[in-house]
């Protein structure tokens, strides 16, 4: 299955908004495909995620907050991480 992405109007084919594990998989293909705006996005996000995921000392606390994270990744517009 091939996805026709259109970057500029941060949309895949289908109208989906773009979250970031669309950006990270267009990165690893085509990384001058991305925006600043986009890049930004990810580096937020990840920055996020480990400053937070390092300042739990509960397991399955960790494992919870982990998960959330995944789940931001995979559904939340990367618009989100913008505002951070």
């Amino acid at each position: 299955m091939t996805t026709d992405y259109n970057i500029s109007n941060k949309t895949i084919q289908g109208g989906k908004t773009l979250c970031i594990n669309d950006l990270k998989e267009i990165f690893y293909k085509a990384p001058s495909s991305l925006s600043n705006e986009q890049l930004e996005a990810i580096k937020t996000f990840d920055n996020l995620r480990l400053n937070t995921l390092k300042k739990i000392t509960d397991e399955s606390v960790y494992h919870k907050t982990y998960l959330d994270f995944q789940v931001k990744a995979n559904l939340s517009p990367y618009q989100e991480f913008l505002k951070k």
